[in-house]
């Protein structure tokens, strides 16, 4: 069973296109990651998932899910390089 799913997710505001036709699903007890680099859409489209902000296109679609538990996470390249790394030493 699906938990999230979308179909041509998109986010435009006036000039810029935040997220454009974000296609996904997200099974029941699965982990998933968004990634990608500053600028990509990521915490739009995270947004649009939780509700706070709604779709500009027509065609977007969000199977209606209440999302209970919703991590987020930012952490630059380096930093999860590092943290890798350090968790590797330990063992």
């Amino acid at each position: 069973m699906n938990a999230i799913v979308t179909e041509k997710l998109t986010k435009r505001y006036k000039d810029v296109t935040a997220v454009d036709g974000l296609s996904l699903s997200v099974k029941k007890g699965e982990l998933f990651a968004l990634l990608g680099i500053n600028g990509a859409g990521k915490t739009t489209a995270v947004k649009m998932l939780c509700g706070i902000t709604e779709p500009t296109d027509e065609h977007s679609h969000i199977l209606p899910h209440f999302i209970w538990v919703l991590g987020y996470t930012a952490v630059t390249a380096a930093a999860a390089v590092l943290l890798f790394l350090r968790q590797m030493k330990k063992q």
